[in-house]
């Protein structure tokens, strides 16, 4: 009887910087997300871990979020809420949809939306 060997697992990891608004004060801010996507997929099944850290350089941290997955069989979107919360009390939230192409090994962030909620 033979070990049936495991396909290799996919891996990316990288970070984004955008420059945008910040919606609590109106002033330019540096955001940036470091991310990690591991796809293993094998024999039918698929085993995924996607993780994320944050900070902006007006002193927000990434504290919590959401996420809703969708995959079509070529492809896989993932639509993502995550809450900022800053030591002076204020709080924002953003929004973001990202799409993995497992044929291509592509990974696109799309619709950033920021938006201040304290």
């Amino acid at each position: 009887m033979s070990t049936a060997l495991a396909d290799e697992p996919v891996e990316i990891e990288g970070s984004i910087t955008p420059t945008d608004v910040n919606p609590c004060t109106g002033e330019l801010h540096e955001l940036t997300i470091e991310y990690s996507l591991r796809l293993h997929v094998h024999d039918g099944r698929t085993v995924q871990h996607f993780s994320r850290t944050g900070w902006t350089d007006s002193g927000y941290v990434l504290q919590q979020g959401v996420r809703t997955d969708q995959f079509n069989g070529e492809a896989e979107q993932r639509a993502v809420i995550d809450n900022w919360w800053n030591p002076d009390g204020s709080r924002m939230q953003l929004r973001y949809v990202f799409v993995f192409n497992a044929n291509l090994g592509d990974l696109v962030f799309t619709d950033f939306t920021l938006r201040c909620i304290r």
